[in-house]
């Protein structure tokens, strides 16, 4: 019965590709090894901890009909069953610039050689950079623009785009008109407004996937625990700050040993 369920398993996860419920789309897990650990069991049911390590691949159009080669030879793994799921957490462009705005729309940053006076800011993303475009009344009307590459920080849960500078052709419009702005701190201390923390996106994370319970097949019920969450890096869309991060946690798979000696299907 060791080798049976687990052999089951892989042999029905390599077989065929699995249709989604977006049309047309078809997903094949392509497993590349199998490992089992300690099985235990009451009854018609046993938990047994199963680690697959796959490389699935998602194929658009008729279903799949290749088949994927001989499966390697089952281990035995000593380790915890655990279950690391990545996904993402968004700060939307709106929800940034509203915080920015909170701290830099209206104030008066006073240097040396005169005062700016900022009435409006905009954050938008290009390609890998962030975009503040920050909208003047003194000293002079107009808008400028900074960019710069955003950047997320594990420790303190910040979102931030330290490098902050002007864009080349902001830089050619100050020159000829206020070029004393180029010397003052003026994008540090817009970098520093355009910091924003991200606990309480991580935060949903976790509620959202703390506790997983899922089917495998007809004949598996898969049940999480999640809560150590490592973040990755971060890209940027047409909406939002994406911050890729993989919650880690334990999974605890009880499958039903008579369905799947009758034939009961994954």
């Amino acid at each position: 019965m060791c080798l049976l369920v687990p052999s089951e398993i892989l042999r029905r996860l390599r077989s065929r590709g699995r249709y989604l419920n977006t049309s047309n789309v078809w997903i094949t897990a392509n497993p590349q090894s199998l490992a089992i650990g300690q099985i235990n069991g009451k009854g018609k049911n046993v938990k047994v901890i199963v680690e697959v390590v796959a490389s699935p691949e998602l194929t658009m159009g008729q279903h799949p009909t290749n088949e994927a080669g001989p499966f390697p030879a089952i281990t035995h793994t000593p380790r915890d069953p655990a279950i690391h799921v990545t996904t993402l957490g968004t700060v939307t462009y709106d929800e940034a610039q509203k915080k920015c705005a909170m701290k830099v729309v209206g104030r008066k940053f006073r240097y040396p050689l005169g005062r700016i006076v900022v009435t409006d800011v905009k954050i938008y993303g290009s390609e890998n950079d962030a975009v503040v475009a920050v909208c003047l009344r003194r000293p002079f009307r107009g808008t400028i623009y900074l960019s710069g590459k955003p950047v997320y920080d594990p420790d303190s849960n910040d979102l931030s785009v330290p490098d902050l500078d002007y864009t080349l052709a902001t830089r050619d419009v100050l020159i000829n008109t206020a070029d004393w702005i180029l010397h003052t701190t003026f994008q540090h201390d817009l970098a520093s407004a355009c910091r924003f923390n991200a606990s309480s996106t991580l935060s949903d994370l976790k509620k959202k996937y703390g506790k997983l319970s899922f089917k495998l097949g007809k004949i598996a019920i898969v049940n999480t625990s999640l809560g150590d969450v490592k973040p990755l890096g971060i890209f940027l869309d047409r909406e939002a700050f994406n911050i890729v991060v993989t919650l880690n946690g334990q999974a605890d798979v009880q499958i039903e040993v008579g369905r799947l000696v009758n034939g009961g299907s994954l």
